[in-house]
């Protein structure tokens, strides 16, 4: 395991010397692990962590190296990530903390990105606004304020027919009574993700995995 703490943003010139919000320490597992227990059984998963928690990689089931990530800009533009490339001027997998509530939804928050830097904005969540008009139904990545009790940010992971392999509902498109699921069209590096009705899109199956400790600045 090799211990690796992304840096923040460098002061612009002529910027005041305050202190830079601490960034997260982070201690990668060699190789992540696919999560087939229920998560219902996620460690610590009903709050959001602050120390020694548990990241996760969301990656497409039936092609594990096509993971939920940020774009090669380091934006919080939320676009496919293959985890085998070299995370510079790519895109990036993100690490997930992955926080349930009483009922089983669930709210995946961006705690770093899996062996690269991250200069955007930590904390923000998985969200996506599907309409039945598919005119805003790309996934994003909200922001830290929008993460906490918001129906577009959260999410219901109903099991497919293997252990560990998900199909990803939008919760707020099942309280407008639409089964619109987490999407991606192709295996583009870059490409974007999507909230489609069920069957509406080609890639729909995800996998959580273990991926990485955040220990402390979390």
């Amino acid at each position: 395991m090799c211990l690796a703490v992304f840096p923040g943003r460098a002061l612009a010139s002529g910027a005041s010397h305050h202190h830079a919000p601490a960034v997260p320490q982070i201690t990668y597992l060699p190789h992540p692990i696919r999560v087939t227990t229920p998560l219902s059984q996620l460690p610590g998963a009903r709050t959001s962590c602050t120390s020694n928690c548990d990241l996760y990689l969301q990656c497409l089931s039936n092609a594990p190296t096509h993971c939920l990530g940020i774009d090669g800009t380091m934006t919080i533009i939320l676009a496919s990530a293959i985890i085998t490339a070299t995370c510079q001027f790519v895109p990036c997998g993100i690490l997930w903390k992955v926080i349930r509530n009483s009922k089983g939804d669930t709210t995946e928050e961006d705690d770093g990105t899996y062996h690269g830097k991250h200069e955007a904005d930590l904390h923000g969540c998985l969200g996506a606004n599907p309409t039945p008009s598919d005119g805003n139904d790309r996934g994003y990545i909200s922001s830290p304020s929008k993460c906490s009790g918001l129906d577009r940010q959260s999410w219901v992971p109903q099991q497919d027919n293997e252990p560990g392999y998900y199909d990803w509902y939008n919760l707020h498109a099942l309280n407008e009574g639409q089964p619109y699921q987490l999407v991606q069209n192709n295996l583009r590096n870059g490409a974007f993700e999507y909230a489609k009705r069920e069957g509406g899109g080609t890639w729909s199956t995800w996998s959580l995995y273990f991926a990485a400790i955040c220990h402390s600045h979390c």
